[in-house]
């Protein structure tokens, strides 16, 4: 199968952390993978770099609720 960019695990405890008002895993989260999207870019893997895009606007998304 496809690697996950966030393991089910992962985004379940940045999701909880987010509704108790704690965003510093989704920040940090969303560091990570800003790095990893220039990186997937770089070597011009850009449906890689798209879908860690998409990943880092779930992640934003969570900051506005």
């Amino acid at each position: 199968g496809e690697e996950k960019i966030i393991d089910d695990k992962e985004a379940a405890q940045i999701v909880a952390n987010a509704r108790l008002g704690d965003f510093s895993a989704v920040d940090k989260k969303i560091e990570k993978l800003k790095k990893d999207m220039v990186i997937k870019a770089s070597d011009l893997d850009f449906e890689a770099a798209a879908k860690i895009r998409d990943e880092i606007k779930k992640l934003e998304n969570l900051k506005i609720i």
